[in-house]
């Protein structure tokens, strides 16, 4: 009886202590009104309680990122220890469960019954109200794999290469500060034809393979055993986020993110190259647990997680470059579910890179988050440098803007595969999935090449350089065209049509080349 009185006492002090807000109760979901109707006392539904926003990050105009993270990261933490942490303390009065501060999407997820969603809906400053929703790993966004065939009569398995002149992966890491630093290594002559397709391997000749960049995948996890992987692992407590609390160090039993990590940061221990950028580090979140679930809050504590992985405000550890390659939505609709991150993300002057989708060969089938506005959609294409025919065309379901805005190889191409305790095992595969950490590790290339370029300087010349592609090289196709690393690499020397390395809101005209 004594704690009923209390959480009664502590919702007189939401409803009374709240100047300045709007009071204008929370809307409930479609669905959610209607489970709520029919669900009975003591049935739990989880939810996301999102509120009022009243932090512009276009506001933090800080020249240096770092600090400008700090004061961003500073003000939003500030924000959820205000009123939303008093609807957290309601919420535990009333028995809720499972509670987590998603602070950067202004909101907070739990388990309530149906009395108390309803008088938190109730609440000035309490925006929406809605299902947490499943997610299934990804639903028609991804292809299948196989085994690498035999090639030249060698085993599929592929023994590492060992020959010290052909080049290895060295596994002996550099200890500093708890962290692990990949060794810089020589590579072999001979890379995968994804990678020369869109010139990585040029920036590999001038000297720039990503090293002091540091690549996060969200996704079903990384196989932190491949030798391909391991060395360039960043260690540490905050490397690593399963929120499903399934493994307390990388590992993944799908495979998937294994795959498209590979792609990103890959070495060449198999005998030829399969990574764009293998001098660069990674860490990890596993979004989806072992059976290929997650759920809508799961997810934004992964992107909230990018931002601060140590949950330490004054120590800068964030990743340089994001690959998402997964979707939420259904075909040709606009899901801004995550946008809030997103852009939080973006003002952070952390690259996104997102996959296009699966969805093609039909015009509008874009999905979510990859066709929000401003982001970096990427669709596939195959070597014959022609669309892939599974990869979703635009226009984008949210603006009618380019959809995708670039391409990059994502069909018939090698890469890391599950290990089984270490073994250099890999898997031919298709998808954007797979063509977006190209592009992820192209960005890579870029940092470690220019590190005082700003995130909008490097996209614009990206998307600058890129090569049409496809019989008719139509926007709704291949969107801005296939990327060309080296020509993007030029572009940001030389400042042809860039705005200052140093000027954040830097642009470059965007006249795309003829191969």
């Amino acid at each position: 009886m004594a704690l009923i009185w209390r959480a009664m006492g502590l919702l007189a002090c939401l409803l009374l202590s709240l100047p300045g807000v709007s009071a204008q109760a929370a809307v409930l979901e479609p669905g959610l009104e209607a489970t709520l109707y029919s669900a009975g006392a003591g049935v739990e539904i989880p939810v996301i309680v999102t509120f009022q926003n009243r932090i512009d990050p276009q506001a933090f105009l800080d020249a240096d990122r770092r600090r400008r993270r700090f004061q961003l990261l500073h003000a939003l933490k500030r924000e959820a220890d205000g009123f939303p942490a008093q609807v957290r303390r309601f919420a535990e009065e009333r028995g809720a469960n499972q509670i987590r501060s998603l602070w950067a999407g202004h909101a907070l997820a739990f388990s309530g019954e149906p009395a108390l969603l309803r008088d938190i809906a109730s609440l000035p400053g309490v925006e929406s109200i809605r299902r947490d929703a499943v997610v299934r790993v990804f639903a028609d966004h991804r292809r299948g794999r196989r085994v690498q065939p035999l090639r030249n009569g060698s085993s599929p398995l592929r023994n590492p290469q060992l020959n010290p002149n052909r080049g290895h992966s060295v596994a002996e890491p550099m200890s500093r500060e708890n962290v692990t630093q990949a060794t810089a290594v020589s590579y072999p002559a001979t890379a995968e034809w994804n990678l020369t397709a869109v010139k990585g391997p040029d920036l590999w000749t001038l000297g720039f393979k990503g090293a002091g960049v540091v690549v996060a995948g969200l996704d079903t996890g990384v196989d932190g055993d491949h030798p391909d992987l391991a060395a360039q692992y960043r260690g540490g407590a905050n490397s690593w986020y399963d929120p499903h609390g399934e493994h307390p160090t990388p590992a993944d039993t799908d495979g998937h993110g294994t795959h498209a990590m590979s792609l990103a940061v890959g070495r060449a221990v198999g005998g030829t190259a399969i990574g764009m950028a293998p001098d660069a580090q990674w860490v990890a979140v596993k979004m989806f647990n072992d059976a290929g679930f997650s759920r809508e809050s799961v997810m934004h504590q992964s992107l909230q997680w990018v931002l601060d992985p140590d949950g330490d405000v004054s120590t800068d550890d964030a990743p340089d470059v994001v690959n998402l390659s997964w979707a939420v939505a259904t075909v040709n609709v606009c899901n801004r579910v995550f946008q809030s991150e997103l852009d939080l993300l973006r003002v952070s002057g952390i690259a996104v890179i997102m996959s296009a989708g699966n969805s093609g060969p039909a015009v509008s089938t874009s999905v979510s988050p990859a066709n929000n506005p401003g982001e970096m959609s990427i669709g596939s294409v195959d070597s014959r440098f022609m669309v892939s025919t599974f990869s979703s065309r635009g226009p984008s379901a949210c603006d009618g803007g380019l959809f995708p805005v670039l391409v990059a190889p994502g069909e018939e191409v090698l890469a890391a595969d599950l290990s089984f305790g270490g073994m250099p095992l890999y898997a031919t595969v298709a998808g954007t999935s797979f063509a977006a950490p190209h592009v992820t590790g192209a960005v890579a290339l870029l940092m470690s090449a220019a590190p005082s370029a700003t995130l909008p300087v490097l996209e614009s010349a990206l998307k600058a350089s890129a090569v049409l592609v496809g019989l008719d090289g139509t926007s709704l196709q291949s969107g801005g065209g296939m990327i060309d690393t080296l020509a993007a690499y030029r572009a940001v020397l030389t400042g042809i049509g860039v705005g200052s390395a140093g000027d954040e809101r830097g642009q470059i005209c965007e006249d795309t080349h003829q191969p």
